[in-house]
Parts: structure tokens; C-alpha cells; sequence
């Protein structure tokens, strides 16, 4: 069997192809589970302090920057609506999560999962006629 390189040798990487003529456009990618729009300021400023919440609710490793993993979950849920965020944050906090350790803070992908989850419950509760209960997050 054939070991395939690790690392790409230097003339290698001088043959890649250039990518600086098509400009500084960024890719947008289409992400059906998300909504169509990300968070204003005021919304990611809340996502900011629930997320913080979060954190405080489970223990941390002292190794760990508190400042990257905020970028990092509020990177990962920028795009889902906030009310979405919210509430999954809440459930992490409450232990009302299924299948997530109890003792320690979900990854970004177990709160993306969740996000999605409120999302679906929201948009079931919409179209059965029931109004969102007011005020449950502050």
C-alpha cells in the first residue's frame, strides 16, 4: 500500500493554482437548516450573553481561552435566529437535553444540533396555531 504524503513539498505548493484573479469575493455556502439571514448586533450581543451563561453553568478547563471558545460558539450559531439560540442554551442549562452529558458544556456542533431542534419545535408550534410563550429568556 502506497503512503500518501502528509505535507505538500514546496514546489507543490508553488503549483497550486491562483486564486487572487477572482478577487476578494467570499463564498457564500447554502445552508438549508439555517435561516436567511444572520444576527443583527443587538441579537448576537444576547446570543454573547447567553453563551456566557452557558459557560458559567458547566466547569471549564483552566487550558482553555474563554475568548476563542466565545468566538467559536457564537461563529457556529450566527446564522440561526436568536430566539432559536436562546432557548437551547436554556435547555443545555436546565439539563432538559437528551443524549447530552450533564456534567459538561455541549460542543458547537451538540448546540447547533439543539438550535435546529428549537427551530423545528417553533415552526410545528407556528403552523399548529400556538402562540410563543412571552418573556421566558431574559
Amino acid at each position: 500500500m502506497k503512503n500518501l504524503p502528509v505535507f505538500q513539498s514546496p514546489q507543490a505548493r508553488e503549483n497550486r493554482m491562483d486564486l487572487s484573479m477572482f478577487g476578494n469575493q467570499q463564498t457564500q455556502h447554502n445552508h438549508s437548516f439555517r435561516s436567511y439571514r444572520e444576527m443583527n448586533n443587538s441579537e448576537k450581543i444576547e446570543a454573547t450573553k447567553s453563551l456566557t451563561k452557558l459557560f458559567g453553568s458547566f466547569p471549564q478547563s483552566p487550558m482553555s481561552d474563554p475568548d476563542l471558545q466565545l468566538r467559536a460558539y457564537l461563529e457556529a450559531v450566527e446564522d440561526f435566529d436568536c430566539v432559536d439560540v436562546l432557548a437551547a442554551v436554556e435547555c443545555f442549562r436546565q439539563g432538559e437535553v437528551k443524549d447530552a452529558h450533564k456534567a459538561f458544556c455541549p460542543s458547537t456542533a451538540q448546540l447547533c444540533d439543539e438550535v435546529r431542534y428549537r427551530k423545528q419545535m417553533r415552526e410545528i408550534m407556528a403552523r399548529a396555531g400556538v402562540k410563543p410563550a412571552q418573556n421566558l429568556i431574559q
